[in-house]
C-alpha cells in the first residue's frame, strides 16, 4: 500500500512542496546565523541598520552572510528536493526536467 498515491506528486504540488521547504529553511537558516553571529561577536545581530548601536559594516557584513547562507543552503535543499521529488515518481516542472 502507497502512503501517498503517485497522482499527489504533479508539478502544481511540488511548488507548493518547494515554498514550504524554502519558508522553513530560510527560518531555521536565519536563527542560526544570528546564534552564530551572537557567539562570534559577542553581540546581538544587527537587524536594524538605524539602530546606532551597530556599525553600518556589521550591518552589511551581517546582511550579506545573511543572504549568502541562506541562498545557499536553499540551493542544495532544493536540488535534493527535485532529485526525491522525481524518484518517488514526481512530475517536475518543465524548466526542471
Amino acid at each position: 500500500m502507497e502512503l501517498i498515491h503517485k497522482k499527489h506528486f504533479n508539478e502544481r504540488n511540488y511548488k507548493i512542496a518547494v515554498v514550504a521547504l524554502s519558508l522553513g529553511l530560510a527560518a531555521i537558516t536565519k536563527s542560526v546565523v544570528k546564534k552564530s553571529w551572537s557567539a562570534l561577536a559577542s553581540q546581538e545581530p544587527p537587524e536594524n541598520p538605524e539602530d546606532n548601536n551597530y556599525r553600518m559594516t556589521d550591518v552589511v557584513i551581517f546582511s550579506a552572510s545573511l543572504s549568502i547562507v541562506t541562498a545557499v543552503i536553499k540551493l542544495f535543499a532544493r536540488q535534493s528536493f527535485a532529485k526525491k521529488w522525481k524518484q518517488w515518481g514526481g512530475k517536475l516542472p518543465a524548466h526542471l526536467d
